[in-house]
This record gives C-alpha cells, sequence and structure tokens, in this order.
C-alpha cells in the first residue's frame, strides 16, 4: 500500500541562530548543580547554528531523599512558562545511589514556535515540598537575507510516501525547476525532544526514513545556498495485513499417494511392521519369520507352507554292518534332528543327525528296523530296513598248476627262446650248403 502525504511546509526566511542562556534563580537545600546543555553539547551562552529544532536540556542532582523511596517520575515535572506561553515536560531519574539522583528534563525550541524571551524553567520533584526555578534566556537571531540574496535564495520543493509494507517514509528534494536536490540533509522528529532518524537525499533527491509509532511527527530538510523549510503531519504505522494460511496439503486419504494418510492437512507415510502400505491403509503378510508359522511350517514369499521332509534308509542291510541314515528337510541336510529307532527286539531308542544330516548304526538284530524323523516331537517321516544273517562266503574256483606255480612261466618262455634260435641257425646252414 502506497500513501502520500500532504505536509504543510513553513519555510523559513531566515537561517536560525539561537542564544541559549540562564540564572539560576534559587537553590533549594535538596537541588543543586543546575546546568543546560544543548542537542549538540554547547554550554549556555553559547551560539547555536545548527538547523531548528533547537533542544535544551536541564539537569539537577537532587540530593536528600531519603533513599528516595517516595521518588515517583509520574509526579515529577518541569514546567517552561514564558509569558503567556507554558509548557509542561516530563523528569527521568537516573544514576541513583545513596541518597541523591540527577533529574533530567528536556525542551524542543522550534524557531517557528516558541517565542524569544526569559522562560522560568520550574523544576518539582515528588517528594519535595519545594521546587527548584531558573531563569532560561531563549533569543532568536534570524540574520534576515539581503534583497539580493532573498533572490539569489531558492525555495525546495518537497513530496512524501510513505510506503507500506515497510513502514517508510519516502521523501523526494527538488529544486524550483523540478530537479532532483542531492546532499539535501533531511531530519525526522517525534513529539518535543525525539530524533528518529536523519538521511542525506541521493542523486535522485531521493532519503528514506522509518517509523514504527504512531504520532506527529516533524520533517526538517537543510541545504547551503537553499531556503530551510519544516513541516509536521500526523502518521501511522502501516496495518498488519494477516499472512494468508498455506493451503492444506489434504482434506481426506485420496488428496494422497496411495501408500500415505492425511493427517492434520498433511500427508503422511503409513508404516508398519510386516506388511505394506496400499489404498492408504497397511496391509499385513501373512509371515515375515518361520517363528510367525504353526510348527512344521515355514515362511516362503510372506506366505505360511508346509515343510517337506524325507529320511534316506538303506532297504535292507546284513547284520554286523554299519549303515548311515540321511534326513532331509526343504531339500537341505537336516542337521541336529532327532531320529528315533525301533529294534526287531523290541527296543526304541534315538540317534541324532550330524551337520551333514547324518547318522550312523550298527544293524545287530536280525528282522525289521523303523526309523522315524521327528520335528518338534511330531513324527514327519517314517523309513523301514530289514536285516538278514550274513551268507557264507563262496567256493574259490580251481585254478591250474602252472598258474598256481608262478616260477614256471619264466621257463616256459625261455625253451620257446631257445626253440626259435635253434630253428634259425639250422635255415641258415642249410642255405649256406647249397
Amino acid at each position: 500500500m502506497r500513501g502520500t502525504l500532504f505536509i504543510l511546509l513553513l519555510i523559513s526566511l531566515f537561517s536560525a541562530q539561537v542564544v541559549i542562556s540562564g540564572t539560576l534563580l534559587n537553590s533549594k537545600p535538596a537541588i543543586e548543580n543546575i546546568t543546560m546543555t544543548d542537542q549538540d553539547g554547547s554550554v549556555p551562552g553559547s551560539q547555536i547554528n545548527t538547523p531548528p529544532p533547537v533542544t535544551v536540556e536541564v539537569n539537577a542532582t537532587a540530593v536528600d531523599l531519603n533513599g528516595y523511596a517516595d521518588l515517583d517520575p509520574a509526579n515529577s515535572s518541569c514546567t517552561w512558562k514564558s509569558g503567556t506561553y507554558s509548557v509542561v515536560t516530563s523528569v527521568t531519574f537516573s544514576n541513583c545511589h545513596n541518597v541523591s539522583c540527577k533529574a533530567s528534563c528536556h525542551k524542543i525550541f522550534n524557531v517557528s514556535e516558541d517565542p524569544s524571551g526569559v522562560y522560568t524553567v520550574t523544576l518539582r520533584i515528588a517528594d519535595q515540598v519545594e521546587a527548584a526555578t531558573v531563569n532560561l534566556t531563549l533569543e532568536h537571531n534570524p540574520v534576515k537575507a539581503a534583497p539580493e540574496e532573498a533572490e539569489k535564495s531558492e525555495p525546495m520543493k518537497v513530496s512524501t510516501t510513505f510506503i507500506c509494507p515497510g513502514n517508510l517514509l519516502k521523501v523526494i528534494v527538488k529544486n524550483s525547476n523540478s530537479k532532483p536536490l542531492d546532499d539535501v540533509r533531511v531530519y525526522l522528529w517525534k513529539g518535543q525532544y525525539i530524533k528518529i532518524g536523519e538521511q542525506q537525499t541521493d542523486k535522485d533527491g531521493i532519503a528514506y526514513l522509518s517509523i514504527s509509532e504512531t504520532g506527529t511527527y516533524l520533517l526538517l530538510a537543510h541545504k547551503s545556498g537553499y531556503r530551510s523549510f519544516e513541516g509536521s503531519f500526523y502518521l501511522s504505522p502501516c496495518p498488519q495485513v494477516p499472512q494468508p494460511l498455506p493451503a492444506p496439503e489434504c482434506l481426506v486419504d485420496s488428496d494422497c499417494a496411495d501408500d500415505e494418510l492425511c493427517e492434520n492437512e498433511s500427508c503422511v507415510n503409513i508404516r508398519g511392521i510386516c506388511g505394506y502400505a496400499a489404498n492408504h491403509e497397511w496391509m499385513n503378510y501373512e509371515c515375515c519369520a518361520d517363528s510367525d508359522c504353526i510348527p512344521l511350517q515355514k515362511c516362503f514369499n510372506n506366505a505360511c507352507v508346509n515343510k517337506t521332509y524325507d529320511l534316506i534308509v538303506p532297504a535292507e542291510s546284513n547284520l554286523g554292518r554299519n549303515i548311515t541314515i540321511k534326513a532331509i528337510v526343504d531339500s537341505k541336510n537336516f542337521s541336529n534332528a532327532t531320529i528315533r529307532v525301533q529294534a526287531p527286539d523290541g527296543s526304541e531308542f534315538t540317534i541324532i543327525t550330524d551337520g551333514d544330516g547324518n547318522a550312523v548304526l550298527q544293524v545287530s538284530f536280525r528282522g525289521f528296523y523303523t526309523f522315524s524323523l521327528l520335528d518338534g516331537g511330531t513324527v514327519v517321516k517314517t523309513a523301514m530296513l530289514q536285516s538278514r544273517m550274513t551268507p557264507a562266503p563262496p567256493v574259490a574256483p580251481e585254478v591250474p598248476a602252472f598258474v598256481e606255480t608262478p616260477c614256471l612261466w619264466p621257463w616256459a618262455l625261455l625253451i620257446l627262446l631257445l626253440l626259435g634260435l635253434a630253428y634259425y641257425l639250422w635255415k641258415r646252414r642249410k642255405r649256406r650248403k647249397k
């Protein structure tokens, strides 16, 4: 929001020269060391050449305050009076220690509002019966410009715009030809002596001043070679514009993804332990571990299915031999499995498989053995073995003598070689005779 303020500018035709001086009229036992200064720290009696307004501070040291138990700034005051002109300002206290305090009051003197003359300043402290007074002489020494200088003194045009949001007062200063003026000192005061800010216009003749409270403000502008001016106006900070609330992310579950829920107008993920999110709710699996299933079942693809068992036992065996029994569960070796054995003689005992699912048993009785594979105490697989008497060893076949005497073979071979050699020599001799 932007609004333009129309300010009544009271253009001063002179430069303000203010002289502050004064004398202490009386010093009550409880009031001492009354002093006066202006906003630049100048001592009384000096000439102030700064642009108006001029702030005068009256300080007093209040003593014998009975521990300042009755000190009440609300009931203390300063009265500035000159003839029929009278203004009351508040009193502030500081540097309180022991039984003394520093009491201060302020007054802004504006060239265009406050008359010259002798002011009686009465400082009254709540717990004091009599007040201390001081005479303050305020003398305006306007130096009128010579006619030829007045013609050279050019007025300034000032316009303002209040910017919302931001609480910024935009001040635009131009010369009589509506050209921007830079390096213009712009002052903003509130009330009687509160200086809000001071800025200098840029090359576009613009300065920004910030406000934060409602009240009457004094705007001053000063630039060498131009007529100084001042204007007052009432201003309030920008109204607080409520920020629109963000639109809710959701109102019902269907506004969210399939695996989300609508909670407090926000979509949140659906979480669980064993299952999945679908259709805006948590769907539980039948199982996520074997322990979720009943005995003799396992969890496979989040569903409980029956385990498969096998017990491998020889169909028959001779007495006295060792046999190997193998237990299998779900196509894997069933280690540490319990196998119950019922022997042909009626005895019953158990054997335990090793890490490979094997168990070794010696066949000691003739007849049928029954083997039962247990899981959790329940029989899951059975097998049988038949034992029989060991048959007589077979009779070895008769072997020829030369076979039984292995030393005859070399002699026979030697005889054959000798016969062959004799035949060769005979054939050779016969050819020579021819």
